[in-house]
């Protein structure tokens, strides 16, 4: 089978330039090109436990931004995957005032949501609560970062493989796969 024995050429030389193992990249391979529009199996308890540690580090990095913590003054929220609609304008109030070399005022910030929205405005003004003024309350602030990022990364990575299952050019998909085992390198430095 000639076309077996390209890929698997393609995926050592492959494995050589990236430094990944053979096996891992034909498990990736079979995983995203299986059958075509078949999506690997998903298990729906662990997503939601994904996304609900994602949504309280949103909340929490949010908050030390908004309450002007010193260990959040530098952190880029723009580098972030932020999907709510509450989160993305108060990412970027919070980027308006850094810019402009203003101090943040909770209060002033309340008015451009909704009564629906400001439920969660709220929730993300008390994500501290518990963890301002502990000892750990920097080293909580350091994971969230940490979760929001490897989310970020996760989430450039499944965009990429949605893109690889309709590529149909060989070089274009092995293109693909330098950059998905790019930001697996991401992945695992973090």
């Amino acid at each position: 089978c000639k076309m077996e024995s390209e890929k698997e050429e393609l995926l050592r030389k492959l494995g050589r330039d990236t430094s990944t193992t053979y096996e891992s990249l034909r498990r990736d391979l079979s995983r995203i090109g299986a059958k075509e529009g078949e999506s690997p199996p998903v298990r729906k308890e662990e997503k939601t436990v994904k996304e609900d540690g994602t949504v309280t580090a949103v909340r929490f990095v949010l908050c030390a931004c908004i309450f002007n913590k010193p260990y959040a003054k530098d952190v880029p929220l723009y580098s972030f995957c932020l999907s709510d609609p509450v989160h993305v304008r108060l990412a970027d109030a919070v980027q308006d005032y850094r810019e402009e070399g203003k101090e943040i005022f909770p209060s002033a910030l309340s008015g451009m949501f909704t009564e629906e929205e400001l439920s969660e405005y709220n929730a993300v003004l008390t994500a501290g609560d518990s963890v301002f003024g502990t000892p750990a309350e920097e080293k909580f602030f350091a994971d969230c970062v940490g979760t929001l990022r490897k989310q970020s990364i996760l989430q450039q990575i499944d965009a990429l493989k949605e893109v690889c299952r309709s590529q149909t050019d060989t070089e274009k998909r092995m293109e693909t796969f330098r950059k998905i085992a790019e930001l697996n390198k991401k992945l695992s430095a973090l």
